[in-house]
């Protein structure tokens, strides 16, 4: 995830094969990531997340929902 403030990346090595729950969250000073429930990431940040239709991709490495990998997302 990124936004103005910065990037907020995983430690995790993925495996092939293998399925990952992910999640993030921002509560007006961190943005947070989570792996499996574990919280692996934070980014103290002030920045306000941009209110557009680029806010967040899914997937993808860049907002603009370019550079797909290649992954499964299931709901």
């Amino acid at each position: 995830t990124r936004n103005e403030a910065g990037w907020i990346t995983s430690t995790t090595v993925a495996v092939a094969d293998t399925w990952y729950h992910l999640s993030a969250s921002w509560d007006g000073t961190a943005q947070n990531l989570y792996v499996n429930g574990v919280k692996e990431a934070t980014n103290n940040t002030t920045e306000v997340l941009p209110d557009d239709s680029n806010s967040i991709s899914i997937g993808a490495w860049t907002g603009d929902g370019n550079n797909f990998g290649e992954v499964i997302i299931d709901d």
